[in-house]
C-alpha cells in the first residue's frame, strides 16, 4: 500500500531529494508563488516503502 507525506499544503516547486549524511532526505522548496525559498529534512521512511509487516 502507498503512503502519503505531505511537506506542506498547497503548491510548491522542489529540487532533487538527496539523501543527506545522518540518513534523512532534504530538499529546497520554492513556495510562497516562487517568493520563498525553503529547506526541508525528513526521514527516508516518508518516501521509501518497507516489505516488513
Amino acid at each position: 500500500m502507498a503512503r502519503e507525506a505531505r511537506t506542506l499544503a498547497g503548491g510548491f516547486a522542489y529540487s532533487m531529494p538527496v539523501r543527506l549524511a545522518d540518513g534523512h532526505v532534504g530538499v529546497i522548496i520554492v513556495v510562497d508563488g516562487y517568493e520563498t525559498i525553503q529547506f526541508a529534512r525528513f526521514p527516508v521512511e516518508w518516501i521509501a516503502e518497507s516489505d516488513e509487516k
